[in-house]
């Protein structure tokens, strides 16, 4: 389950102050929908962080994500482990692409009839498959492999025990992608 929101932001301020003021208000929107959908108390909501810094609730079942792009704000919840990214669809950068795709991904990325969307749709699925597993990046991009077609249901992972789910979004006259991981009960 996730939500996003679209966040009046200043752009007068520092690119550190924009980021800690969105980081803010993707923790407003979890707060907002972990009282609203789940019935937590405000008191309640406590935090703590895990060996590489992924945030968890103290004395709860679930497991949350939050991420930010430009002025949208999204969170994701589950029970079980769970990450979300959001990023914009812009010009990929061909740095990024040979630092984060793998060979079969360059090679798909290729064939593609929207290159620049595509590169962002696994970059985004990269991410949310790193925030899930609360690795970060030292996990390594190219360690994750998707393939992925022009439809947003079909997703397929080189690891096992996950389930993915992206959306396209526009936001003010800008695409963005939306990709979610979690991982899957084995029980």
């Amino acid at each position: 389950m996730y939500w996003y929101k679209c966040i009046n932001i200043d752009l007068s301020l520092s690119k550190i102050e924009r980021n800690s003021k969105l980081h803010k208000e993707a923790f407003s929107l979890l707060e907002e929908k972990l009282i609203e959908e789940f019935h937590f108390k405000k008191e309640d909501l406590k935090y703590k962080y895990g060996v590489q810094g992924k945030p968890y609730l103290e004395k709860s079942p679930l497991n949350f994500s939050i991420s930010h792009c430009n002025d949208i704000v999204v969170c994701a919840v589950n029970k079980m482990e769970i990450g979300i990214d959001i990023e914009d669809i812009k010009i990929a950068n061909k740095y990024a692409i040979k630092k984060s795709l793998t060979e079969v991904e360059k090679g798909n990325m290729e064939l593609s009839n929207i290159k620049d969307e595509y590169f962002f749709r696994i970059w985004s699925l990269k991410e949310a498959f790193i925030k899930c597993l609360g690795e970060g990046l030292s996990y390594g991009m190219k360690n994750v492999e998707f393939n992925i077609s022009n439809k947003y249901e079909n997703i397929i992972c080189n690891v096992r025990g996950f389930k993915f789910k992206q959306e396209k979004i526009s936001i003010n006259n800008k695409e963005y992608i939306i990709s979610v991981a979690w991982e899957v009960c084995n029980g």
